[in-house]
């Protein structure tokens, strides 16, 4: 499930059970909750507005699809840590000082 990591592996193979990036079969099945089902037919929505050129319900879908994600994001928020740099200093066998980012 999504909730318990951010993935672009959404994608599940019924046989083997694996997870890929893309559907290769019609056998494959998307590996979501009712919650993220819901984001994706929310932004889906929006999408079929923009094509029919229905730009109300575009508005509509928008507003629906914002407050649908920010409530996600508020139930499940990112565990992604942050990368940090720190300079680190070394010494070489001649005695000079070299400075390395990690």
């Amino acid at each position: 499930m999504l909730r318990i990591y951010y993935s672009k592996f959404l994608w599940q193979t019924t046989a083997t059970v694996a997870y890929k990036e893309n559907s290769t079969a019609t056998t494959d099945t998307l590996s979501l909750d009712m919650e993220e089902l819901e984001l994706i037919l929310l932004k889906s929505l929006i999408l079929a507005a923009w094509e029919l050129r229905d730009y109300d319900d575009v508005k509509i879908a928008k507003q629906f699809y914002d407050e649908k994600r920010k409530e996600y994001q508020m139930s499940y928020p990112s565990e992604s840590m942050i990368l940090m740099s720190q300079p680190y200093e070394f010494g070489t066998m001649d005695g000079e000082m070299k400075k390395f980012d990690s």
